[in-house]
């Protein structure tokens, strides 16, 4: 039998019609699976993005919305869409409010704050806003503005995308007013619960709830509110006794007995927007302390007005009290002496100037003039001392010729006395003594140098400064100037202590002549000794403060273009700025000095210690064209004295 043999297919015939069917019919079933998938990506992408735009501006308001609630009484809210609570002109003409917020807190000084959200357009989108101010500058300040949402839809008068309903009862489980309790007008003192109502740019509809808790607010309804209560007294003014030129502390817990039922840790600060009593100043302390210092001037009396103090608990709860200051009389103080015997020796005939200052140490507490009453006995006479011994408390005993040698027959008894019914005996023994030559008083050195601020006084104690001494070891004192130079005024404080001051008018030099005085003992021999007085220059202040650093978090941000989008900064950006140094007075600056164009916060003043976050405007939010990508330098520079005075931190685009 014959075999037909295998037929061989040529390298140039190709696929069958079958093949090429099954090919086909395969790329069908890949190709629509691939288009499947392409629509869906396509579909959702869109929502997708939207979605994440509206999760972003819910939490910006969900944010925000119920801290600033909180913080404000029932009546602190208005929904007239006129409403601007702020300085400067609204925002306009694309704004409407859609809930101004007003309360006030007071602790060391009363403050007003205000937040204010508004439904605008911010360049070709609209967007809910935040503005927020104080009065803290004495008048509500401009703004700081803040955008917290992405695009929402247009404003509409007729159907608005954004609305706040005011309650007053608090809102049910389902976020709504119960019913009967829809306020109708723009404001009322009894809201008790706002409902924040949003209608995104895909139509969907997103609420917040939010309810005031302010200190005198019964909350018991909403479970996550807490009632704060104010502090109180059992006594809200206390009558301070205080003499002129003295200084007192006292602690509040027991001159006004405050309490604070909730046992919230009180503290007290003075409230610096009422005046204080002239001649008084006054510091406080933790916890409850109050220092007073009353000016030696002021004359016996009650003092107006009265120190008014603020009594905090930290959650904003507070009371005033007062302390008035009455300056009584000071209890007059005897006088004293140490020691209170002194011996002399003196010849037959002899007589000497004893300064009873230096001798016995005669002072009075109280500071004034003290005089000398004394007996007599027959071998000596005392009496005040004659020429040129004006001091009251100089006394001059001479010995009679006739005097016998030896103790004399009884001591001097003195009473020093302060003219107040202050009194202090004390007593002068003597010996006659045959007559012998009296050494005058020595010096180390008669001339001595000081250098000295103008307007400033130096004290000296010319057995210090010149080694000034007697070689009988008698009592010296200085007693009297013998030249001066002009502008400088000398001050015999007793013994051997002198002031010297100078004017504030001198110049910076050597001054001529030399201040020259004349020291003496009690026999009258004297000595002369001279100081020379140098003026130099006036050191300046020293700083009051530590410059530190500034930082700024983040120091990088994105403009939020692509490559070809716009190439400025496109929406707002919030940075934190912190703060290291001790300086007051930071003044917030961009680049070179220029304040136009890094948005809120330039200008601003800010403390130390503290972060402060500011608000850089995007172009399309009003911001310039200064926000390229680029390092910007952002600057704060403190009026404190203290060089030099500015911090700098650089803030990125890229």
């Amino acid at each position: 039998m014959n075999r037909r043999p295998a037929r061989t297919r040529k390298p140039d015939e190709g696929f069958t019609l079958i093949e090429m069917l099954l090919v086909m019919v395969v790329l069908g079933i890949v190709m629509g699976a691939l288009a499947m998938v392409v629509t869906v990506v396509l579909r959702t992408t869109p929502p997708s993005e939207v979605r994440a735009d509206d999760a972003r501006s819910l939490q910006g308001l969900v944010t925000w919305i119920p801290q600033d609630v909180d913080a404000a009484p029932p009546g602190g809210f208005d929904t007239d869409v006129n409403a601007w609570p702020c300085g400067g002109a609204a925002p306009g003409p694309d704004s409407y409010s859609l809930l101004a917020i007003t309360w006030t807190e007071k602790t060391a000084v009363t403050i007003n704050y205000a937040a204010n959200y508004r439904y605008a357009r911010l360049g070709d989108e609209w967007k809910i806003t935040r503005y927020t101010c104080d009065d803290s500058s004495g008048a509500m300040s401009v703004p700081f503005r803040q955008a917290l949402t992405a695009e929402l839809p247009a404003w509409d008068t007729a159907t608005p995308p954004a609305s706040v309903t005011m309650c007053s009862a608090p809102v049910d489980n389902n976020g709504d007013c119960p019913a009967g309790s829809v306020i109708t007008t723009p404001t009322s003192p009894d809201v008790e619960s706002l409902k924040f109502k949003v209608t995104r740019i895909d139509g969907v509809v997103s609420t917040i709830d939010a309810a005031p808790k302010n200190p005198d607010q019964d909350l018991a309804d909403d479970p996550n509110a807490t009632t704060n209560h104010y502090p109180t007294v059992s006594n809200t003014d206390y009558v301070l006794d205080m003499y002129a030129g003295d200084t007192t502390t006292i602690d509040l817990n027991t001159t006004h007995n405050p309490n604070d039922i909730d046992g919230h840790t009180l503290s007290v600060a003075i409230d610096s927007s009422l005046p204080m009593p002239a001649g008084v100043t006054a510091s406080t302390a933790d916890p409850l302390d109050l220092t007073v210092t009353t000016d030696p001037s002021l004359s016996t009396g009650t003092l107006s007005p009265s120190i008014t103090l603020i009594i905090s608990d930290p959650f904003a709860g507070w009371i005033s009290v007062t302390v008035t200051v009455n300056i009584v009389p000071e209890p007059n103080l005897p006088p004293t002496v140490s020691p209170a015997t002194f011996h002399v020796d003196l010849a037959p005939g002899d007589d000497i100037v004893l300064p009873l200052d230096v001798s016995h140490g005669a002072s009075d507490p109280n500071g004034d003039p003290l005089g000398v009453t004394v007996v007599t006995h027959p071998n000596v006479s005392v009496h005040p001392p004659q020429d040129n011994h004006p001091r009251p408390l100089d006394l001059e005993i001479r010995a009679r010729g006739s005097a016998p040698l030896g103790p004399a027959v009884a001591p001097i008894q003195l009473l020093i006395d302060d003219g107040n019914g202050g009194t202090v005996p004390a007593t002068i023994t003597v010996t006659i003594v045959a007559a012998t030559a009296n050494t005058p008083p020595t010096a180390t050195t008669t001339n001595v140098g000081i250098s000295m601020y103008a307007g400033d006084t130096t004290t000296l104690f010319l057995d210090a400064s010149h080694g000034v001494s007697d070689p009988e070891g008698q009592p010296l004192k200085i007693s009297q100037l013998l030249t001066a130079p002009v502008g400088i005024t000398t001050d015999f404080k007793g013994g051997l202590e002198l002031d010297i001051i100078a004017d504030p008018s001198l110049s910076t030099g050597t001054l001529s002549p030399v201040v020259e005085v004349e020291v003496e003992d009690i026999y009258g021999e004297d000595l002369g000794v001279t100081i020379t007085v140098t003026i130099i220059p006036t050191p300046p202040p020293p700083s009051d403060c530590v410059l530190g650093t500034l930082s700024a978090s983040p120091s990088t941000v994105d403009r939020q273009g692509n490559g070809s989008g716009p190439r400025h900064l496109k929406e707002d950006v919030t940075v934190t700025l912190t703060y290291t140094g001790s300086c007051d007075g930071l003044v917030l600056k961009y680049d070179t000095g220029d304040t136009s164009g890094l948005g809120v916060g330039t200008g601003r003043v800010f403390p130390p210690g503290s972060p402060t976050s500011i608000v850089i405007y995007g172009k399309g939010n009003g911001g310039t064209e200064k926000w390229l990508p680029g390092t910007h330098t952002l600057t704060a520079e403190t009026t404190s004295a203290v060089t030099p005075n500015q911090v700098t931190t650089t803030l990125t685009v890229t």
